[in-house]
């Protein structure tokens, strides 16, 4: 009996690490690297410091700024299903990789601009200052990922964006 439990315990543990349950964030170094790189990115697009501040606090809490985060779910905004199929798409149509920075935050854009409309345009509304940046990752995170839990959620991530728009 005790033969088949660990059987079935390592069988269970190969199939979570397959699955990507146990993927690890970036180390601390790569996270600095990959969290100036996304600012740069968002920036670049237009995006205010107080809006870049809230996409990136939800990035933290989703991918820990690992683009390659994720088993089911994928990548800095941890995509999953359709989405994960048409960042692949996305990024295959204009000379991008599926898992880089850039790829991702310029999908990330595209899906804002398209199929979350409202939620671009609060953040693109939400100024420039730490109180906007509050607002821009509560809306991002409430509207956009949609997590269980969404109000404490929305909340967590928008005071973690407050603290980022004074760091960046």
């Amino acid at each position: 009996m005790k033969t088949i439990i660990k059987k079935c315990s390592l069988i269970v543990m190969i199939c979570l690490l397959c699955a990507g349950i146990f993927t690890s964030h970036t180390s601390h170094t790569n996270a600095a690297s990959n969290r100036a790189k996304i600012y740069s990115t968002l920036r670049s697009l237009g995006y205010s410091k107080a809006g870049a501040a809230g996409i990136m606090s939800n990035i933290k809490y989703e991918s820990g700024y690992n683009p390659r985060s994720g088993g089911v779910c994928y990548g800095l905004v941890q995509w999953t299903g359709g989405r994960k199929a048409n960042l692949r798409r996305y990024c295959a149509r204009h000379g991008l990789s599926a898992s880089s920075i850039k790829g991702q935050v310029k999908f990330l854009d595209h899906e804002l601009k398209t199929s979350y409309r409202g939620v671009y345009r609060s953040i693109k509304g939400a100024g420039n200052s730490a109180s906007g940046a509050y607002r821009a990752a509560y809306k991002f995170c409430y509207d956009f990922e949609r997590p269980a839990a969404r109000s404490s959620a929305s909340a967590r991530r928008a005071s973690y964006a407050r603290s980022l728009y004074h760091i960046l």
